[in-house]
């Protein structure tokens, strides 16, 4: 019995195949499971020039050469942010004669163009998720440039996610297009997906890594905004002639409600990361999104000489430090730059200037209830970016609480006011992922000014009776929790029930609309 089992094993034995992960341009990449270890391997196999196939005829000597310099690459390559590659297990070896087979690790998240076509996703990704994914491609980009390796082909497909230690990182994957750079250090060769690629290609000119740069723009403009910079829904021929004409500080074009081109220094506000941060951003985007090719990812200096800018200015940008302030009487959140010699007043005197709340009036909180420290610097309102609740409560002493009316994008307003007025297809994903954008940050803000209660009761706790902190405790579990608040709970009520009122119809108008899917425009 032992005897036939064991015939009837597979020649893969103990590989069995999985799954097929996915069909590139000639490459299918398969998963395969170890059934003693349960180890994981992607396994990337040529499939065209396989006798039987009918395809024998169609690999030429480029397809092979290619397909040989891609698993030579991908071999010799060793860094975090590039999937590893390691030998080919000896059963799943082919026939001697066949084109190298690439083993690499399984990245069991998905790639980035799965995460991007999350509905969740369409105004962009997290703020943690952006600086992650950032400093990652950043690292292998500019590691690849360090081995003399353009990749030519980077985008969200090309880009997977992996699960470290309970961290995502984010990896670069598929060399099959990228090219070693000879002494001249520029390629005349025309590769790579085509609304990624740098213009200088569609142009048959010659190019360097600086196409990659780019490249690179493009995709850290979509995975915070949710699409492309350079009118996305046209093709490459249609936006290069409008795209062209663009000045240098222009970081992204397109096309108003009434069709016309407009050309913009700013990337769209809908988007999920802080303003300094944003700033930061868009002054290396104008870096990096430069036109001319001599010019992009660099500065000229004083003498004359070009220092490439493209991987320190972004690690500074990273490294900078953001801290957020929440104004919860006018249910407001502000954020600033500081830096270890940032004083506490300074943060005060910025808030008094964006909210009009005095700094005598101000009563500042930590998330766990104490008052920050006067004599310590701004920094200790710091928090990594992963910390989404570490913020610094501004609460305004006897202060007369306005209304605070929803602040509706643009095009939401435009549909509210007309919402029987018929328009194209792309407006109307543009409408629903704004509207999407709206009722993620009215969430937000709302469950900013819950934990602004739970704070202010943490501030109040020490000094209640044991009998007081009993009731507090009976309240922390929903009874009576309104006479802990501080102000009266109808105010909370009474200030969001503009925003409940509007945030439904706008969710019910939504879900009404023909571009209710997930609305990443690729």
């Amino acid at each position: 019995m032992a005897t036939e089992e064991k015939q009837e094993r597979p020649v893969t034995y103990p590989w069995l195949k999985d799954k097929v992960l996915g069909t590139g341009g000639f490459g299918t990449v398969t998963l395969w499971r170890h059934t003693d270890t349960g180890e994981t391997i992607a396994l990337k196999k040529c499939r065209w020039g396989t006798p039987g196939t009918g395809t024998e005829n169609i690999l030429t000597p480029k397809h092979v050469e290619r397909w040989e310099k891609e698993v030579e690459i991908m071999n010799r390559l060793s860094h975090s942010a590039v999937v590893r590659c390691f030998q080919v297990p000896a059963e799943l070896m082919g026939p001697p004669g066949d084109l190298p087979m690439l083993c690499m690790e399984y990245c069991s998240l998905g790639d980035l163009r799965k995460v991007l076509n999350k509905p969740e996703n369409c105004c962009g990704m997290r703020e943690a998720s952006v600086r992650a994914c950032i400093r990652d491609i950043t690292e292998a980009v500019a590691y690849l440039h360090s081995m003399r390796i353009i990749h030519r082909d980077l985008k969200p497909e090309n880009i997977v996610l992996q699960d470290v230690d309970g961290k995502i990182v984010y990896k670069l994957i598929d060399l099959g297009y990228a090219k070693e750079l000879d002494h001249s250090s520029v390629c005349t060769s025309f590769v790579g997906t085509l609304q990624y690629l740098a213009p200088e290609l569609f142009l048959s000119k010659r190019y360097t890594c600086t196409v990659d740069y780019w490249s690179l723009g493009l995709v850290t403009h979509e995975i915070i905004t949710g699409v492309r910079p350079f009118l996305p829904n046209m093709t490459p021929v249609e936006w290069m002639k409008r795209v062209r004409t663009k000045q240098s500080n222009h970081i992204c074009v397109y096309e108003g409600r009434n069709g016309d081109v407009q050309f913009s220094a700013h990337m769209f506000p809908e988007s999920h990361i802080s303003s300094p941060f944003r700033l930061r951003l868009e002054e290396w985007l104008r870096v990096m999104l430069e036109w001319e090719p001599g010019v992009r990812g660099q500065v000229q200096g004083e003498d004359g000489s070009k220092k490439v800018l493209a991987f320190t200015m972004i690690n500074d940008v990273l490294n900078k430090k953001m801290i957020k302030v929440f104004v919860v009487d006018l249910c407001c959140l502000l954020e600033y730059e500081v830096t270890e010699s940032s004083s506490l007043s300074e943060v005060q005197k910025w808030v008094a200037q964006d909210s009009g709340v005095a700094i005598e009036d101000q009563r500042p909180l930590l998330p766990r209830g104490q008052p920050p420290d006067p004599t310590r610097p701004a920094i200790q309102c710091w928090a990594p970016p992963d910390e989404d609740e570490w913020l610094l409560y501004i609460f305004a002493e006897g202060m007369t609480r306005p209304q605070v009316p929803p602040h509706f994008p643009p095009l939401v307003e435009a549909m509210l006011r007309e919402p029987r007025t018929t328009v194209d297809y792309q407006t109307q994903r543009r409408m629903w992922s704004h509207a999407m954008f709206f009722l993620q940050r009215e969430a937000r803000l709302l469950a900013l000014l819950m934990q602004a209660q739970k704070v202010s009761i943490l501030k109040a706790l020490p000094y209640h009776t044991s009998r007081q902190a009993s009731e507090y405790t009976s309240a922390s579990r929903g009874q009576n929790a309104h006479h802990f608040l501080p102000y009266p709970s109808s105010h909370l009520v009474q200030n969001n029930s503009s925003v409940s009122s509007s945030s439904s119809s706008l969710a019910q108008h939504a879900t009404k609309t023909p571009c209710n899917q997930p609305c990443n425009v690729a």
